[in-house]
This record gives C-alpha cells, sequence and structure tokens, in this order.
C-alpha cells in the first residue's frame, strides 16, 4: 500500500492539533509538549506509532496511533481518567 507523502503527514498534523488545542488543552503542558515531540518524528519518518501520554492537568489519557499508509487517518482518543 502507497505510504503519506511528508506533506501528507504534515496536514494531518496541523489539523489534529487545532482539534486538541480547541479542547481546551495547553499548548505549553509538558505531556502535549513530548507528544508533539513524537508527531514531529512521525511527520520526518513515517513510521507507524502506537502509545499513549497522561495528560495530568485534564484528567486525560491521550491514546494515539500514527498511521503511514494512505486512506487510514491517525487516531487519537482523549479517556477521562479519573484521579490522574
Amino acid at each position: 500500500m502507497e505510504q503519506k507523502t511528508k506533506s501528507e503527514r504534515l496536514g494531518e498534523v496541523i489539523q489534529l492539533l487545532k482539534k486538541i488545542y480547541d479542547f481546551g488543552i495547553d499548548k505549553t503542558d509538558e505531556n502535549l509538549l513530548e507528544f508533539k515531540k513524537i508527531l514531529t518524528q512521525w511527520m520526518e519518518d513515517g513510521k507507524f506509532r502506537k502509545g499513549s501520554i497522561k495528560l495530568f492537568s485534564h484528567e486525560r489519557e491521550l491514546i494515539y496511533e500514527l498511521y503511514s499508509r494512505k486512506g487510514m487517518d491517525i487516531e487519537i482518543c482523549l479517556k477521562y481518567r479519573k484521579g490522574l
């Protein structure tokens, strides 16, 4: 299956970050900055990534799957984690 171009991955990252910021996650949140590093690495090398990041300030866990194949959108889920 054909891989996404760097430009396509960049477009997905921009859309994803807008949604996260619209949700109210602070752009300077330390753990969000760590996720942004992961996004940057994915955008650069196009290698599949899957994992989670804890957003303590919002009692949320950000679960992500970053796909590189065309036709597969990247996925994130913000799960509520009481007392996180």
